[in-house]
């Protein structure tokens, strides 16, 4: 899987706006006790991914990291950071391997798991 090539920061901003309103509405359409069960909480804010990510280093040497994202959702929090490290590191060719090897993501819910998939794949990450 290839990166395509990020045209600007409003484009991220923008796909990532829009992976948070799909959370939302999904979010909204489970009912209480559903959520409650399955402790369905979902990020729907790109300002708080990037405060949560604002403690994490993005150097060379997050290449040699292997990340876990353990309640993926959609994927805005493993998006964003993606995102973060090809703004510093515009090179399609070693994100693509950074993700094939180093990126890891599960939940409770495989829908959730299916739905990340299909968005690395349809969308290579950026459009």
């Amino acid at each position: 899987m290839l990166v395509k090539e990020l045209k600007n920061t409003s484009q991220i901003s923008s796909f990532l706006d829009r992976i948070a309103l799909g959370q939302n509405g999904y979010e909204q359409g489970l009912n209480k006790i559903e959520r409650k069960k399955n402790g369905v909480f979902l990020t729907n804010s790109v300002d708080t991914v990037e405060n949560l990510l604002d403690v994490v280093l993005i150097d060379s040497e997050i290449f040699e990291k292997r990340i876990l994202e353990p309640s993926c959702g959609q994927g805005i929090f493993i998006l964003k950071l993606l995102s973060d490290i090809y703004l510093k590191f515009p090179d399609s060719i070693l994100i693509s391997k950074f993700i094939s090897n180093n990126i890891f993501f599960v939940d409770v819910q495989e829908e959730m798991v299916e739905k990340l998939k299909l968005i690395f794949k349809n969308y290579s990450l950026f459009f």
